[in-house]
């Protein structure tokens, strides 16, 4: 209740292994959201302590734009949501700290809405399905967009990838500078990105079909 602060020094990290070396070198003494292997490995160092919170209502989303390309079709970025295999995601990326979820808005929101959930892990029959009555060819390249300097984002991109491959689609990994992703992700200039939203009541507006996965 006394603590009193002469002050506080904020300082932006590049990449999140600059990040952790910064705390484990004594150079700053709280980091925020370290990748999950990060995590494990600091849980088991007496020299510091690690914050799991139950949820901090954040959550990685798939944002799929209507505006170019294959995607413009709703009955393939409904595939792409049912190819998804989000337990998958949750154990693998988020070393099983977090729970998978499958609509557009967090639960507590007033977007959420529990007829717009799909099986964690997929349902591979039936969007195959949708590709087939969506007419299209499904040879059609789709970019996976996302910064090149995020490890996790990556590896969900993999794993997404591998996913839409099982059910026929061929999407690519599209991997870019971070300010060129955040305007893409700004002006819709993209077909798959993945991010990250914050808040109850937050969601992406305007994007058709994207969906929450991982909160």
């Amino acid at each position: 209740e006394n603590m009193k602060l002469d002050g506080v020094n904020i300082t932006f990290f590049g990449d999140n292994a600059a990040m952790v070396a910064a705390l484990e070198a004594g150079e700053v003494d709280y980091i925020f959201r370290p990748s999950y292997d990060d995590v494990k490995r600091l849980q088991n160092n007496p020299e510091f302590k690690t914050i799991v919170p139950q949820t901090n209502q954040m959550a990685f989303i798939l944002m799929m734009s209507p505006k170019e390309g294959i995607t413009q079709n709703p009955l393939i970025r409904q595939a792409i949501n049912l190819a998804i295999n989000r337990n998958n995601i949750a154990t693998v990326v988020t070393g099983g700290f977090n729970n998978p979820i499958s609509t557009p808005a967090l639960p507590g929101s007033l977007a959420y809405s529990k007829a717009n959930e799909v099986p964690y892990e997929g349902d591979l029959v039936k969007a195959k399905e949708l590709i087939a009555k969506s007419g299209v060819d499904a040879e059609q390249v789709i970019k996976i967009t996302y910064p090149s300097n995020d490890a996790q984002f990556e590896l969900i991109c993999e794993l997404i990838a591998d996913n839409m491959k099982t059910v026929g689609l061929n999407p690519i990994l599209d991997p870019i500078e971070n300010s060129v992703y955040a305007q893409k992700r700004v002006n819709g200039e993209f077909q798959l990105l993945p991010s990250l939203i914050a808040g109850l009541n937050v969601h992406p507006a305007g994007l058709k079909d994207s969906f929450v996965f991982d909160p």
